[in-house]
């Protein structure tokens, strides 16, 4: 699963303890409810996966397919996920590939016969359920892109079908700035090979989505703590604007 990195800040300027006591508690307490809220949001989209994986047609129609050849089945196949892509707004595109990632059936016909990017390359990762999220650049909305195995009715790996399902919903709830007052914000960032991501808008640059920051970026403190795992309340550290803020980061 990909990580997520959630940030919430109040930009701090009194010294009083008892101000500074409070803002700890109440980013603590938003940077949890704000965790919870996504983990729900993603585990509903997870749910279409596996509504898809589940379908028993859809599995029998590939194993066939597998064995003879027949276009019958690979139509067949079609069939049941246009069905399903017409059923749920959400899902922006399904496909199913062999073992070795060559794509048999897509609901955007122009993938087919082509190779999913990445593939894994022994059964063991196929076993696994992948689930990450990407920006649709020509839009910038967010995508949950996730690949999950295909069994036969013997249990045997046949396939993997891959989901992308809108995922921009989720800037509802980095938007809401409830008990933020006028500077906090959360922010959801996932990382890259040499730094980050910004997944969702910021509060004071609404362009940030799929801008990549680095780690040497001393302007990115509070981003790269949390995409290196510090899992805690920092306090004194500069964000992306420059400003001296606390920090709370959570992981999903």
């Amino acid at each position: 699963l990909i990580i997520f990195s959630i940030f919430s800040y109040i930009a701090h300027n009194y010294d009083e303890k008892k101000y500074v006591d409070s803002v700890r508690e109440q980013l603590r307490a938003i940077s949890n409810i704000q965790t919870h809220r996504i983990q729900q949001y993603l585990n509903a989209k997870k749910n279409l996966l596996k509504m898809i994986v589940s379908r028993r047609e859809l599995r029998v129609a590939l194993a066939e397919y597998n064995k003879s050849g027949d276009k019958k089945y690979k139509d067949k196949i079609f069939s049941i996920l246009n069905d399903a892509k017409k059923g749920l707004e959400e899902i922006q595109e399904i496909k199913v590939t062999d073992l070795h990632g060559k794509i048999i059936v897509a609901t955007d016909k122009r993938l087919e016969n082509t190779y999913a990017p990445n593939f894994p390359n022994s059964i063991e990762q196929l076993q696994a359920i992948k689930v990450g999220v990407d920006v649709k650049h020509k839009n910038s909305m967010l995508l949950l892109k996730s690949r999950a195995p295909l069994y036969s009715e013997d249990e045997k790996i046949i396939g993997t079908v891959y989901v992308n399902i809108n995922f921009d919903e989720l800037k509802k709830i980095t938007n809401d700035y409830t008990g933020l007052g006028e500077t906090g914000e959360t922010v959801l960032a996932r990382k890259n090979l040499d730094g980050g991501v910004f997944l969702t808008p910021l509060r004071f640059d609404k362009e940030a989505v799929d801008k990549k920051f680095i780690f040497n970026d001393h302007q990115m403190q509070p981003m790269l703590k949390a995409l290196n795992g510090e899992k805690e309340l920092f306090e004194n550290i500069k964000d992306y604007r420059q400003n001296n803020v606390y920090s709370a980061t959570n992981f999903i």
